[in-house]
């Protein structure tokens, strides 16, 4: 799976503005994203959420054609707004896959949302790859902190527990509205299955 989000990740996107009409996103369920060429029958991208109670979305499914990864991503972002998009808690997400995170949270037009320290979900699997350390005291968790600060990975730190989002764009709306005639549950199935195929055989 991390081999598959670090690839997707390193790919510059096709802008949605410059994708031809016969794409499409098909939201499914609230919680599936995918990107369909309804006249080829071809699916380009697909995107499993999932929710905490608080809102905020995370994505454990992620695949794409080639080119299309990036894209199914700012797509995710802009659904997700805006509640906020998250790496995952067990820090499941390393290398290059990670600097697009870091891009992101320097980009503009991207809407970010740090957690507090003291936030129950602010961890540092990022670095440890532990999301269940527990601490008697806020004092312990910063004094944790102060030690990854030392040891340079403050910003990592910082990116990997902040939120993301994106307003969506009128292109996102169009491609959603282009699509509103299809079958999105079938889409969903064919996206599911294409996420299988992405995931056990590349």
């Amino acid at each position: 799976m991390k081999e598959i989000i670090r690839r997707i990740l390193k790919e510059e996107y096709k802008k949605m503005s410059s994708l031809p009409k016969n794409i499409i996103i098909s939201i499914y369920d609230d919680l599936n994203i995918t990107l369909y060429d309804f006249v080829n029958s071809k699916i380009l991208g697909f995107v499993g959420l999932s929710i905490s109670k608080d809102g905020t979305y995370y994505f454990p499914m992620i695949a794409a054609e080639k080119g299309f990864g990036p894209t199914v991503l700012e797509v995710a972002l802009m659904f997700c707004h805006p509640n906020g998009l998250m790496v995952s808690r067990d820090g499941d997400i390393r290398g290059d896959a990670f600097n697009i995170w870091e891009k992101m949270y320097h980009r503009d037009d991207v809407i970010k949302e740090t957690l507090p320290l003291k936030d129950k979900k602010f961890n540092f699997a990022i670095i440890t790859g532990d999301d269940d350390e527990s601490y008697e005291s806020e004092f312990d968790k910063m004094a944790e902190f102060d030690y990854y600060i030392e040891d340079g990975f403050k910003e990592n730190i910082l990116i990997y527990n902040t939120k993301m989002s994106m307003t969506p764009s009128k292109d996102y709306e169009r491609l959603i509205d282009d699509g509103s005639l299809l079958d999105h549950h079938q889409i969903y199935l064919d996206g599911r299955d294409f996420f299988t195929l992405k995931y056990n055989y590349e």
